[in-house]
């Protein structure tokens, strides 16, 4: 299909090169300002001509989202939160889509919608790998009671919040930076070295061991999760060097305050429960291997934007847990 794209109005002369074009080399039409249905479907013929209707009722502000709305597949226009311009599968249409696709399942995996797969091959592998033996160890021990459920609820929520917020920074700062490995490069980068920082200060300033640093934390996400879009305005006219440097600083105080939940778990745990201390271990490391995978899962349903304000939830919960911990 070729879209042919002007500026101003097609003007009649315009058109009618273009039907002479098109006609000379057995094209078919599908649209043009004033077209009429019997001028398209006559070279490649298909029983009812969808892409004409199609094209009309899309071009119309009246019909165009009912007919959005009802479509089988999922051909909204993307936007930067949710730039999955490949992506049309609708989840609520599965069942559909399978029977109109000849009720094979292949065509998901040909379509690329292997996304939910990789998830739950993810899980049952980290939970195998990672969950499986320390959790019999501590079963086998007697370790596990109702009273861990806020230890497993601390250190899941960490591991959720942590990775879904890095997934979205890392999403939002390609546009910013052109380049996936910079954008990857530069927040990983602060990320690792601010929250480093965040966890060797914890260990020497009580005060930065309470609960109330995840109180902050959770602000922090919601804050840069409102302003980070406003960056890309702000600083596109910038050379990428200062645009780099701007990122990184920005986002040191959000992984300084990152860098902090985790040692002031395991620190809790020490004095209350050291022999639950590989479990915890074991609990984030699963969930921040099956994060990434259903962040991406989530941005194809909801968009990032969502993504984030869920970290900023993770966050509550795990200050929720945190006080539980500490009774």
């Amino acid at each position: 299909m070729t879209l042919v794209v002007k500026r101003s109005p097609l003007k009649k002369h315009e058109i009618e090169r273009i039907r002479e074009f098109s006609g000379s080399r057995r094209f078919d039409l599908i649209y043009y300002p004033g077209m009429k249905q019997e001028e398209g479907n006559k070279y490649v013929k298909i029983p009812s001509d969808e892409y004409f209707t199609g094209f009309n009722t899309i071009l119309n502000n009246k019909t165009r989202m009912p007919f959005l709305d009802n479509y089988l597949f999922d051909i909204k226009p993307v936007r930067d939160d949710n730039p999955f311009s490949h992506y049309y599968l609708k989840l609520s249409n599965i069942k559909a889509i399978y029977e109109k696709m000849g009720s094979n399942w292949l065509y998901f995996l040909e379509e690329g919608y292997f996304v939910p797969i990789i998830f739950i091959i993810t899980v049952i592998l980290s939970v195998l790998l990672i969950m499986f033996s320390v959790t019999f160890n501590a079963l086998r021990k007697d370790c596990l009671t109702l009273s861990s459920l806020p230890i497993f609820l601390y250190f899941s929520m960490l591991g959720f919040g942590f990775m879904f917020v890095e997934v979205v920074l890392i999403q939002k700062s390609i546009l910013l930076l052109e380049n996936p490995s910079y954008a990857v490069a530069v927040i990983l980068t602060s990320i690792l070295i601010s929250s480093g920082a965040g966890s060797l200060l914890s260990g020497k300033l009580a005060a930065l061991r309470t609960s109330l640093c995840l109180l902050i934390l959770s602000l922090l996400v919601l804050l840069y999760g409102t302003i980070h879009p406003l960056l890309l305005n702000i600083l596109t006219p910038c050379s990428l060097t200062m645009r780099i440097l701007v990122i990184a600083a920005a986002i040191v105080p959000l992984g300084f305050f990152m860098g902090i939940p985790f040692p002031l778990g395991i620190q809790l745990l020490g004095r209350k429960h050291g022999e639950l201390i590989p479990w915890a271990w074991a609990i984030n490391a699963c969930i921040s291997v099956v994060a990434p995978v259903l962040a991406i899962i989530l941005a194809l349903r909801t968009g990032f934007q969502t993504v984030i304000w869920m970290g900023a939830l993770a966050y509550i919960l795990a200050f929720v847990s945190l006080r539980k911990m500490m009774t």
